[in-house]
């Protein structure tokens, strides 16, 4: 594997990184992610505290469906380009939505010149797989259906990233038309315990290692954890699209990014991963806000644009 390692420096990401640490280490004390009402109050909490930020006045921003699934559509006034970008938030499967990831799509949009499409996949414990991955699928075809003449890469963090590389497996599997790339931060690859994780466990304030066996069970109920489509650990990565990771040396999915960018170049793929140190799950959603990640998304959009 060659695997690019970078380090956090900037003062400015550095106090960044702090307080992201700081509120999950907080929030974890208060919250209680174990019952769906609770779950559903978090998530109000985020939709209205997202609704309240401006949008970028670079951005023309609309809300629809797509198979009776909400979306929303983020289109940058500079757009140069008919391809498409289709992004799957993370949020451990059950927290995410949309609102509260607004501002990569924004990001996104801005830097590709391309129509970025969030899906607001159902969640759980009240949806468990393969609710998500399902929806997923019929807006991706969608998708394809609406833009004949588009390519589409898929972008995700997290359990979001998880689900685009499961997504693909799908597609693969089916042999139906594939993205063009797929670019994830921090993707959630194992749900059966195959991989080792407790190196980081420790040191990540964000996913919490102890806490990972509940994520299971609220998204992967009864069904085996070891089918591919909940752990793509599992998966056939022949001819697999060319896949951008980026990850955090310090966080509890490192073990997850190590092992995509395994497997994917011993079945013979194109694949880059950078691995930050000084991070912290899914850092890389921090975008233009940091130096860091603000070059990181250059690459990893021109990674895109090349595999257009």
């Amino acid at each position: 594997m060659t695997i690019e390692k970078r380090k956090i420096t900037s003062p400015l990401t550095k106090i960044m990184v702090k307080g992201i640490n700081s509120f999950f280490t907080s929030a974890y004390k208060k919250a209680d992610t174990t019952s769906p009402d609770s779950l559903a109050n978090i998530r109000k909490r985020l939709d209205e505290d997202a609704e309240k930020k401006s949008k970028s006045d670079q951005i023309i921003f609309s809300k629809t469906e797509m198979e009776h699934i909400p979306v929303e559509m983020t289109v940058p006034k500079n757009k140069t380009s008919e391809n498409i970008i289709f992004y799957i938030h993370g949020g451990a499967f059950m927290i995410g939505i949309v609102s509260y990831n607004r501002r990569y799509a924004e990001m996104v949009a801005a830097e590709s010149g391309c129509t970025v499409c969030s899906i607001e996949y159902s969640l759980s414990p009240e949806n468990k797989y393969p609710a998500a991955l399902n929806e997923c699928e019929k807006v991706y075809m969608k998708l394809r259906e609406n833009h004949p003449e588009s390519k589409i890469a898929f972008t995700g963090d997290s359990a979001g990233g998880g689900l685009c590389i499961a997504l693909a497996l799908r597609l693969k599997a089916k042999k139906l038309p594939l993205p063009s790339s797929i670019v994830v931060h921090s993707p959630v690859m194992d749900m059966s315990g195959k991989l080792d994780r407790s190196v980081n466990a420790n040191h990540d304030k964000i996913i919490r290692y102890a806490r990972f066996g509940l994520i299971k069970d609220i998204y992967a109920g009864e069904n085996d954890p070891a089918n591919y489509e909940i752990s793509p650990v599992y998966g056939d990565y022949r001819d697999f699209p060319p896949t951008f990771i980026t990850c955090s040396d310090s966080e509890t999915m490192y073990a997850d990014s190590i092992e995509l960018d395994r497997l994917i170049e011993n079945a013979g793929g194109t694949v880059r991963t950078i691995e930050m140190s000084g991070a912290y799950h899914a850092f890389a959603v921090m975008g233009t806000k940091a130096s860091e990640t603000g070059k990181l998304m250059k690459e990893y959009i021109d990674f895109m644009k090349q595999n257009f």
